[in-house]
Parts: C-alpha cells; structure tokens; sequence
C-alpha cells in the first residue's frame, strides 16, 4: 500500500497533463475532416487549397514560437504555471471557433494553437521525467499520448458525423474541464531545489517518490548537482553530445511523414464503395489510440533503441507500401481492394508512431538532456521538430498535385531509414536508469 500511494499520487500529478493532451489531439483531428469539408465548398466556409495548407500546417510557426518563449521562461515561473496557461489558451481557442468561420481568424486561432501545443512539448516532458519513478516514466509518456489520441478519434468522430458548431460546443465543455483540472498539478523538487525551496522540494520529492534510504540518497545526489547548475541559452547547447541527439531525432522523425498524414489524413486515403475519405479517418484514429494501449505493456519492457529501430524500420516499410499503391492507382494498375490496402499502410505506419515513436521522443527529451539544458534544449528540439512538421505539411498537397501523392510516400520511406541507422549508430540506452544516472553515462 505505502507503494501504491505513491504511484496515485503520481498518477494525480499527470492527470491535467493527460487533459490538455487530449484537447491538442482533438484539435489535431478537427483539421482533417473539417478541411475535407469544406475544401472548395458552395457555403459561406469554403476554403482554397492555399487556405486548406494554411490551416494545416500554420500551427507549426506557433509551436515554434511558443517553444521559444516556454524555454526562456520555463526555469523562472515553473512547470504548472506554463501548463496551466496552455490550457487557458486551449479554452480560447475552441470558444473563438464556436464564434467565427472567417479563414483569416481560423490562421489566428491555428496560431494561437500552435503557442499552446508549444508551452505542453516544453514543459510536459520535463514535468513528467522530474514527477515520475524510473520504471513508470515511460508508462506515463505512454498514456499522456493515448489521451492525445483519443482527442483525435474523438474529433474525428464528431466532425464527420456531426456539424462545425457542435464539435466547436462539444471541445469548449471539454476545454472548460480541463483548465479545472490544474489544482492537480504539484511543482517537481528539482524546480524546486533550483529556486532555493529545499524543504518544499523534499516534501514534494518524498509525496511522489517515498522516504527510504536510497531514495533519501537519490534526493541529496540531486540536490548537489542542481546546486552547481547554469542554465545554458547559447550556442554552446549546438556542441552538446545530448542534445545533438535529441534534436537529431526529433527532426529525423517527423520527416517520415506524420504531421502530414496526421493533419491531411482523409488527402491520403481513397474512398471505398461504402466509406468516404472522412468516414475511413475514424478507422485510423481507433487504431491510434489502440496503439497507446499496445505501447504502455512493451514501453518499459524492451530497450528504447530496440523499439526506436524496430518502429522505424516498420514505418520505412508501410510508407514502400502506400507509395507502390499509389504508384498503382496513378499508372491503373488493377489491384484487387486497392483503397483498403492503402488504409492498411497508412493505418499500420500512423500506428506504430503514435504507439511508439511518439513516447520515445517525449522520452528522450524528459531523459537524456542534462539540467542546465533541459529548457533550452527541450525547447530548441521541438523548434526544429516544428520546422520540419511545418515543411512537410505545408508542402504535401503541392507535392501530390504536381509529382502525385507516391512521391511524398517515397520520401517518407527514405526518411524512416535514415532514422533507423542514425538510432543504431548514436543513442545510448537509456531504460530504467534514473535522471542521475543517465548523466553519469554521458559524463563518461
């Protein structure tokens, strides 16, 4: 029991973590079908391809900018004080939807988006390594990401069967909830034992972690490290080994396609007899949120480059598939439940980087960068993560219009095998180690 409650009280301290997630993955899924939509429409919403790549991409320039002003300021106010103002932009975001069509408000509120998923993909891996015990931390990374996918399916759902002001009505309740939740959010000790607050910091560290000896250990060792920390903003971050490797991957991923499928999904796909493009997204959106489930019992498992490397060689593989498909639908080859295959490849790669790929890289930011870069370099990742989602977003259907939609799935597959050697050759692994002892690993 005395284990237990710890485990619940860490559970607590993620729960408005797990929220704010599943309201970014609601807005995620929302573009999908709503720009399917309302792509070239008759009514009074009616988008242009140019506005359709806008409003998918633009909240990549947010995420960037938000990421820049989170880590400039994330070791003065705290962890909880940028969570909690995500989730208040959150609740302006899905309110100013329910007010306007205008496409020119839609860029803001992409935006404004983009600022809040920016403050979670700073402060959230932070929060969650520093709150959570070695043998959960990846189990937590896990569900943060199923609730993020639920958000998606649940968007979905609603915005294919349902009008735009009820999904808008629906996610402000939701937004409404979640910026209630952050009475449960409970400041780390190594925020704290930076600000000067050690008493604070022991309270907080034994709330989550227990009192025994070892730990008692664990906490003194973290005190004098902290200690001696200086919290880097230069260039000097550029020749740091662990950062190196975290921006590497975070950039090398998101080339293999996932921001495009994921705000493009019904583009990808082909319709069936029975199912529109928009009807299928809810096929792969159950299954991206199976794929957390799957995640959380293999996450603490297996080593991280042992699932880095397996995952990306899965992805390199379905993204062959859906290029050959595609190949075979723009040439006519005749190929017997062409349109059901496609969302097969495209299901079994947006599966297996949601289930895997997408907690390793919170994963890898929370662990391997050091303290006195973990703002900064969390920060300067995501930045170039965002450019790259940006890129490969915004360009996708310019792509598919001019060379067909094989050569983006082309790229995608080469961009999968890159990340697999780059995994092989330069991350460590990393499971099971606590935050100090990671350290010690690099400082050898």
């Amino acid at each position: 029991m005395f284990v237990t409650n710890h485990i619940f009280h860490q559970i607590l301290a993620v729960i408005p973590v797990n929220l704010q997630d599943f309201m970014i993955g609601a807005a995620c899924g929302w573009s999908s079908p709503i720009i399917n939509s309302f792509k070239n429409s008759s009514g009074e919403f009616s988008l242009t391809e140019e506005d359709c790549s806008w409003i998918a991409s633009l909240h990549y320039v947010g995420r960037a900018t938000g990421c820049l002003m989170s880590a400039a300021i994330l070791d003065r106010v705290g962890r909880i004080s940028l969570l909690s103002a995500s989730s208040f932009l959150t609740l302006l975001i899905w309110a100013s939807i329910l007010l306007t069509k205008k496409v020119l408000l839609h860029y803001a509120i992409r935006f404004v988006f983009g600022l809040s998923v920016g403050i979670v993909d700073t402060a959230m891996p932070v929060y969650v390594a520093e709150n959570s015990s070695p043998n959960l931390r990846g189990i937590f990374f896990t569900i943060v990401n199923l609730f993020f996918f639920g958000g998606e399916l649940f968007a979905f759902l609603l915005a294919t069967y349902t009008s735009y002001e009820t999904v808008a009505v629906a996610l402000t309740v939701a937004a409404v909830v979640n910026l209630s939740s952050a009475f449960l959010f409970k400041e780390p000790a190594q925020y704290l034992i930076m600000k000067g607050q050690e008493a604070t910091a022991r309270t907080h560290f034994q709330w989550f972690r227990g009192n025994t000896e070892k730990l008692t250990e664990e906490f003194d060792e973290m005190k004098t490290k902290l200690a001696t920390v200086n919290v880097q903003f230069s260039w000097r971050m550029f020749v740091n080994r662990q950062f190196r490797i975290v921006a590497a991957i975070s950039t090398l991923t998101y080339l293999t396609g996932f921001p495009a499928l994921n705000a493009l999904l019904a583009f990808a796909l082909i319709p069936t007899a029975t199912f529109s493009c928009n009807e299928l997204t809810v096929f792969v959106g159950v299954a991206l949120l199976i794929g957390p489930f799957l995640s959380a019992t293999i996450v603490e498992r297996y080593g991280r480059r042992t699932l880095f490397i397996g995952s990306m060689g899965i992805c390199a593989l379905a993204n062959v598939a859906s290029a050959s498909l595609h190949y075979c639908l723009a040439s006519a080859i005749p190929v017997p439940g062409l349109a059901w295959l496609l969302l097969v490849s495209v299901t079994v790669y947006s599966m297996v980087f949601a289930a895997i790929i997408f907690s390793l890289l919170s994963i890898t930011r929370g662990e391997l960068l050091p303290p006195e870069l973990k703002a900064a370099g969390v920060s300067a990742s995501v930045i170039l993560n965002s450019a790259t989602g940006f890129l490969v977003t915004h360009i996708f259907l310019y792509i598919a219009d001019a060379f067909g939609m094989m050569m983006n799935f082309i790229f995608f597959a080469l961009a999968s095998l890159i990340t697999l050697l780059y995994v092989y050759f330069y991350l460590p692994e990393t499971r099971g180690m606590t935050l100090m002892e990671i350290q010690k690993l690099f400082d050898k």
